[in-house]
């Protein structure tokens, strides 16, 4: 988690739209946290704590109209794609057996 706020802040101060955010954190944040989950348990809080500092990213750190739900819908739904840390770790936990 520590590596993943510095990384995300440098990208801030860029003028992105949401949707390059949400391709931000697909590409940068996530990785960096799921690859640990593969082989360490990880607590309900960090789960929050990361999702909390992706969509905050995503959100460039402001209080938005949308919600986290519109957000990771499909495109045909009226959401994004984004994805939440904590149906990322359920999918490597499924499939980790």
């Amino acid at each position: 988690m520590e590596k993943c706020k510095p990384r995300s802040d440098r990208w801030l101060n860029r003028d992105l739209s949401l949707l390059s955010h949400i391709l931000i954190t697909k590409t940068e944040s996530l990785p960096r946290c799921i690859y640990p989950a593969f082989s360490l348990p990880i607590s309900n809080k960090a789960i929050k704590t990361i999702n909390k500092l992706n969509f905050n990213f995503t959100r460039k750190r402001k209080s938005h109209d949308l919600k986290r739900a519109s957000l990771v819908k499909d495109y045909e739904d009226g959401g994004l794609q984004a994805i939440g840390f904590d149906i990322r770790v359920k999918v490597v936990k499924s499939l980790s057996g």
